[in-house]
């Protein structure tokens, strides 16, 4: 609370709401919406995303090894 002012801040799980609320006259003075930011990159990645990662690693892994016993190295 800063004097007649009360701030409301609300999270949600993709947003974050930030509310003024005049007490006097019982209206909202001002109001702020903004996406949540994600803390960390490996949040963002999809359960699909990981496993598509997951799977050409392996592929190009057992390409090379397939590749260096074709010639010799």
């Amino acid at each position: 609370m800063e004097g007649d002012l009360y701030t409301v801040e609300l999270e949600m799980s993709k947003f974050t709401a930030t509310v003024k609320v005049d007490v006097l006259v019982r209206k909202i003075k001002e109001y702020d919406v903004q996406p949540k930011s994600e803390e960390s990159a490996l949040a963002a990645l999809s359960p699909k995303t990981l496993i598509m990662m997951v799977v050409v690693s392996s592929i190009v892994t057992v390409g090379l090894s397939f590749a260096f016993k074709i010639f010799g190295l």
